[in-house]
């Protein structure tokens, strides 16, 4: 008697082993680090342009957006939640506030698959209007709900052919804070 008990513990035990071994096996395959170079042409408020380059890393675990800058000089931007660290050959150069939180970065929409929306279905943007111009497809969404203390009012997100193509993200006083389009070969 003793010993049947004994070997059903043991079968017990070695499934319950199996199942832990083969569910962290399977948490493990699921992607949660995404990493990509970048380049950025970005239009300076004198109308002059500058170009950046490098390495950008997401982890969705840890929720944050690492730049390492190689051009025009070397620095590391780190972005967690609304805050974006600078650092420059390794010492702490100055922190800046971000218009857009990292859960909704394009790396993060990436991970999750809701590329098409940037995700926003799940937040507290409402839609508020479709437009189409030509072969783009624009939609506005707007910001409630009375938990919100971010500075951003509404989005602009623009697609062709259902992929995303654009982003305008502007701040509660209607100023555009962010404009981003990406190429659609890789979305």
């Amino acid at each position: 008697m003793k010993s049947a008990i004994k070997n059903i513990f043991v079968q017990i035990s070695l499934v319950g082993l199996f199942l832990i071994l083969c569910s962290s096996t399977l948490l493990a395959q699921l992607p949660y680090r995404i990493s990509a170079v970048f380049t950025i042409k970005e239009k300076r408020p004198d109308s002059t342009y500058a170009l950046i380059k490098g390495t950008v890393y997401y982890d969705k675990l840890v929720n944050k957006i690492i730049y390492n800058v190689t051009f025009p000089e070397k620095e590391q931007w780190v972005l967690e939640d609304t805050i974006t660290y600078k650092y420059r050959n390794g010492k702490f150069v100055g922190k800046y506030a971000s218009a857009m939180q990292t859960e909704f970065s394009i790396f993060s929409m990436a991970l999750k698959g809701n590329m098409a929306d940037f995700g926003l279905p799940e937040t507290p943007f409402k839609l508020e209007k479709v437009e189409q111009e030509k072969d783009m497809i624009i939609s506005t969404w707007h910001l409630y709900g009375k938990s919100v203390t971010k500075p951003i009012s509404k989005i602009l997100l623009s697609k062709i052919d259902k992929k995303l193509n654009g982003l305008i993200i502007f701040t509660s006083d209607e100023k555009m804070a962010s404009k981003q389009f990406y190429e659609t070969m890789f979305l």
